[in-house]
């Protein structure tokens, strides 16, 4: 879950991103191992992607950039 509130500005969202895409690629993600979902939030929450929608780690997701 990320904070993308008025609290947390770009350059600290963007370190954050950055942390939880350095941990995310420690783990084995896989369908059946490791399972990664993400939910943002600031007034409202939603779903960036589900824990069942990528069997592997992929940078090209738009989370990513």
């Amino acid at each position: 879950m990320l904070d993308s509130s008025g609290s947390i500005d770009r350059v600290r969202f963007n370190v954050i991103k950055e942390t939880v895409i350095s941990t995310v690629e420690q783990l084995d993600v896989s369908m059946n191992r490791t399972r990664v979902g993400l939910i943002y939030w600031s007034n409202d929450a939603f779903v960036a992607f589900n824990m069942n929608d990528y069997g592997q780690v992929k940078h090209s997701h738009p989370v990513c950039s």
